[in-house]
C-alpha cells in the first residue's frame, strides 16, 4: 500500500476527507484506485490476471483469495473480499492459446470446454448442491450469483431454466420430475452456499 489521498471537499459520491485515491502495488505493478462511490461497483470488465507455473501455485493463490472472504467463480476466476476480480491462470494455458499455429489454440479451447462440461455434469449430479425435492428445484447459490451468464445464448442456452433442463436426469430420479424440469415449470430456489465445499479436491 502506498499513498492515500483524501478529498479536499465534498464530491458527487462522497464527503470532504473521504478517501479519494489510493496507490498500491499488485505483483510488482503500480496501481491507483479511485473512489467512484457506490454507483460504480467492481465488475468483471476489469480483473487482475496472475500467471502460475504449476498446480500448487494455482491452488495457493486461489485459496488465499477464497479463504480470506473471497468468492469462487469458474475458469480460474474469483473475487476477493473487496469485490475485485482475479484470474489465476496457468502459464501453459496462455502459451497454448497464443501459439502462432492457430490449430493449437483450438485444441486448447476444445480440451478446456470438454473439461468444463465434465465438471458441470459432476456438479449438477451432486445432490448436496443441486436437487429436485418437494416439488421444486433447489440449486446452488452460485446460480443466483451468476444467473445472467446463462442468458448469453452459449450452446443454445438462453436462460437458467434452459441449463437446468439439460441436466434433468442428474437433478431428479423420477421420470415425471425430470419431465417437469425439462418443461421449465419447476419452481427454483437457491441453497445457502457451503464455503467448505471449496476444500473438496
Amino acid at each position: 500500500m502506498g499513498a492515500t489521498y483524501r478529498a479536499p471537499g465534498d464530491f458527487p459520491s462522497g464527503k470532504q476527507n473521504d478517501v479519494l485515491t489510493v496507490e498500491f502495488t499488485v505483483m510488482g505493478i503500480p496501481c491507483l484506485g479511485l473512489n467512484g462511490g457506490p454507483a460504480f461497483p467492481h465488475r468483471e470488465a476489469f480483473s487482475f490476471q496472475v500467471a502460475t507455473d504449476d498446480q500448487a501455485e494455482t491452488d495457493r493463490l486461489w485459496n488465499a483469495i477464497i479463504d480470506n472472504g473471497g468468492q469462487a467463480s469458474a475458469c480460474g476466476w474469483c473475487k476477493d473480499k473487496w469485490g475485485l476480480n482475479w484470474q489465476i491462470t496457468p502459464r501453459a494455458l496462455m502459451a497454448a492459446i497464443s501459439d502462432p499455429d492457430r490449430a493449437a489454440p483450438k485444441r486448447a479451447f476444445d480440451a478446456m470446454d470438454a473439461q468444463l462440461e465434465e465438471q458441470a455434469a459432476r456438479f449438477m449430479a451432486d445432490r448436496s448442491r443441486n436437487r429436485y425435492a418437494g416439488g421444486k428445484l433447489e440449486v446452488s447459490r452460485i446460480f443466483d450469483w451468476y444467473g445472467k451468464d446463462f442468458a448469453l445464448g452459449h450452446k443454445g442456452i438462453a436462460s437458467l431454466p434452459d441449463f437446468m433442463a439439460r441436466h434433468a436426469e442428474r437433478l431428479a430420479d423420477n421420470p415425471a420430475d425430470r419431465d417437469r424440469i425439462r418443461a421449465k415449470s419447476a419452481p427454483l430456489s437457491f441453497l445457502d452456499y457451503d464455503w467448505k465445499l471449496n476444500d473438496v479436491r
